[in-house]
């Protein structure tokens, strides 16, 4: 029997739909939407955006530790666990990763939900929860601000708990000088993380990625106008070039 599996449990609200997500002008209308809805989870594949650079942190963790996914979310309690599975599916979660056991039970609070699934699963070896209240609820708690969702920084905390290497996930490739030059400049931690792993995730070459940008004579210290806002224009231009505006 295979004892060494890996399992990462999965909330939502806090995690990959953060409280800047629904500052969002859709999420706003959509928020309204909500209150009256009878039908809410068609509100939420129809017209919430969550966030897509969180989603896609926690592909890329289970990609390289590897792991599986098991739902934990309390949305478990009011929705069909199957429904919420393809529902995240939908908005850019990988269908590959979910555990065949995808949703932990509803025995009590998420401490004992995910006590229980452990308990019917003796292979797991490594387990992390991604939750923005973890410590409230029990659990092992990675740093998530349920306001910023799941970045760079849990990502990397997570990676280690999973026994994984972040390294090449958020871009060995971006000098640390580059990122320092990004914090200064007032760039997001999300953004200096999709920075670093694009950086990494450059496919044939052809695309510029953020080191080239930085190294532009236009990107000195020393050079006239604001830093953050060339930056932000540039690399708004650059994510729209690799299809994947909707990371900004």
């Amino acid at each position: 029997m295979q004892t060494d599996s890996r399992i990462i449990f999965l909330d939502i609200d806090g995690v990959i739909l953060s409280g800047v997500d629904w500052l969002r002008p859709e999420n706003r209308a959509a928020a309204h939407l909500l209150e009256s809805a009878r039908d809410r989870l068609s509100v939420y594949r129809e017209h919430v955006k969550f966030n897509a650079s969180a989603m896609t942190l926690v592909n890329a963790l289970c990609t390289a530790a590897p792991a599986q996914l098991v739902l934990m979310s309390s949305w478990r309690r009011t929705h069909r666990p199957a429904d919420v599975r393809d529902l995240l599916t939908g908005h850019g979660i990988e269908g590959r990763l979910w555990h065949v056991d995808f949703a932990c039970p509803v025995v009590g609070g998420k401490r004992s939900d995910v006590k229980a699934w452990l308990g019917a699963h003796d292979d797991v070896s490594h387990w992390v929860a991604l939750d923005d209240e973890a410590g409230v609820e029990g659990l092992p708690d990675i740093g998530i601000d349920g306001g910023d969702g799941f970045t760079s920084s849990p990502f990397r905390v997570a990676a280690r708990v999973l026994g994984a290497d972040a390294t090449p996930v958020l871009g060995c490739h971006l000098e640390q000088e580059h990122i320092e030059q990004l914090a200064e400049s007032g760039i997001s931690e999300t953004d200096i993380g999709l920075a670093r792993w694009l950086e990494f995730d450059r496919g044939d070459g052809s695309e510029r990625p953020p080191s080239r940008l930085l190294r532009d004579s236009s990107y000195s210290r020393t050079s006239g106008g604001s830093l953050r806002t060339q930056f932000d224009r540039r690399f708004r231009d650059y994510l729209d070039s690799r299809a994947l505006n909707d990371f900004a």
